[in-house]
């Protein structure tokens, strides 16, 4: 499918986990550190306030856009565009974007993103996909994604990435290179990269969620896209649509062997969590 440029960040390897031969290890605990608010994760709440509505699209500076057409592995039985299929679009149109940018950007990781639906994308629809960096900081930066069909489907969202030295796994500033090519439409925007969601709950229903050698990229971890494919199974199991609003924030890679859980709390509907143990991997809240 070509790309047009109209006048973003990479998401090549968007998860990682640190490990002696990995060349794309994901952040230290300390790194970790750095990418969060100091001071003590906020406690769980019945709900998780909803983000605010995203701004318009601007009309000046850089976008790219591509033409593609929802298939078959992309909805559910009642041909609706899943969730874990539009997290793969925003990281295609992003590696897509990078590229004809000529941007050298081996290495990112996705920490949070944020899916407004107006209307979902249905099977076969024709789908303008439409990408753009919507602020920068000093090894962070936000991707704003829109999805607009033939047939009136429209999706809007942010995806907060992190760049990486591809050696050592760290965070990493960005180059001066990439700031060039985005400054104009981000205009001034600067990237909050504090995680946000609360910790999950001491209690509540907890289920196995068996990783598949699908979930795996090329680095060899569960992909972000994948872990949205828990909230589409909450979606269906607990009767929870329609919802208009998503949000998944990624606190840690997931490697080989993790013994996952999918956690709920109990009489708090749209909340979930991927544990391990006492390590809450992935989080997701889900908004009418």
């Amino acid at each position: 499918m070509r790309g047009r440029v109209c006048d973003a960040v990479q998401a090549r390897h968007p998860d990682g986990h640190r490990s002696a031969n990995d060349p794309f290890p994901w952040p230290s605990v300390t790194d970790r550190a750095r990418l969060t608010r100091r001071g003590d994760r906020p406690t769980l709440a019945p709900v998780h306030p909803a983000p605010e509505p995203l701004p318009p699209v601007p009309s000046a500076g850089r976008r790219f856009v591509q033409e593609r057409t929802v298939e078959l592995s992309d909805v559910t039985v009642d041909d609706r565009m899943r969730l874990d299929a539009v997290a793969r679009w925003l990281q295609d149109i992003a590696m897509a974007d990078v590229r004809a940018a000529g941007l050298h950007e081996p290495a990112w990781i996705v920490r949070r993103t944020l899916v407004r639906v107006a209307r979902f994308p249905r099977y076969l629809e024709r789908v303008a996909v439409t990408t753009f960096c919507w602020s920068m900081g000093r090894f962070a930066a936000e991707r704003r994604t829109t999805l607009e069909g033939e047939h009136g489907s429209k999706v809007d969202t942010l995806t907060l990435w992190i760049r990486l030295d591809p050696s050592t796994g760290r965070p990493a500033p960005l180059t001066d290179a990439f700031r060039a090519c985005y400054e104009e439409v981000c205009a001034g925007r600067r990237t909050d990269h504090a995680l946000r969601h609360p910790d999950p709950p001491a209690s509540g229903r907890r289920a196995p969620w068996p990783l598949r050698a699908t979930d795996f990229d090329l680095r060899g971890h569960v992909n972000n896209a994948a872990c949205w494919a828990a909230v589409e199974e909450a979606l269906a199991r607990d009767g929870l649509l329609p919802r208009s609003s998503f949000e998944m924030e990624f606190r840690a890679a997931i490697p080989p062997g993790t013994q996952l859980e999918l956690l709920q709390p109990d009489g708090t509907g749209g909340a979930l969590w991927l544990v391990g143990g006492d390590q809450a991997f992935a989080s997701a809240f889900c908004w009418v």
